[in-house]
């Protein structure tokens, strides 16, 4: 619920200035990746619900793609940043920085490969993470997972905008 709340806000009609569309803010190319590749319903699109789905099934493609050598909490942030930025561009951050295993290695080298957009991407983790121990405190009586379970958190306990830690669940 953290990354939909970074993404989105939990808007199911936010779109992006780059073109990024839904709860999960896809970029058209990858929802009609993930829509083929989950086999959703003809007409699906990333502003209906089924884009939590979608964004999930996106997220731990991405993580996967991290598995050597880390555990979930050194993936987590990776996977965070290859969603952001787009995996071949933390994959290049990678290479720039010898090859390291940890985010917090990496993203000094990502603005050698994404130049300005890098600092976006490196707030994202950030802020992301923030939610991820913010919204953990929620539990409303919607079901888990629900964007009605996000929603139903009470506003006090979302905090500002601008979290200042960087650490991944545990």
């Amino acid at each position: 619920m953290a990354q939909l709340y970074q993404e989105s806000r939990c808007d199911p009609a936010a779109v992006s200035p780059a073109g990024a569309r839904g709860l999960a803010q896809f970029m058209p190319a990858t929802w009609a990746e993930m829509a083929r590749r989950l086999d959703l319903p003809a007409g699906a699109t990333p502003h209906d619900a089924i884009a939590i789905e979608a964004g999930a099934a996106y997220q731990a493609r991405l993580m996967r793609q991290w598995d050597r050598g880390r555990d979930f909490a050194g993936r987590w942030p990776l996977g965070l940043a290859s969603y952001n930025a787009g995996l071949g561009h933390i994959l290049g951050a990678q290479a720039h920085c010898d090859d390291a295993l940890l985010w917090r290695d990496v993203a000094p080298c990502l603005a050698r490969v994404t130049g300005r957009h890098a600092d976006e991407t490196r707030t994202y983790v950030r802020r992301t993470a923030h939610w991820w121990r913010t919204l953990g405190a929620c539990r409303p009586a919607a079901a888990p997972g629900s964007v009605q379970t996000l929603l139903g958190c009470k506003a006090a306990r979302i905090a500002p905008d601008h979290p200042d830690d960087e650490g991944a669940p545990r």
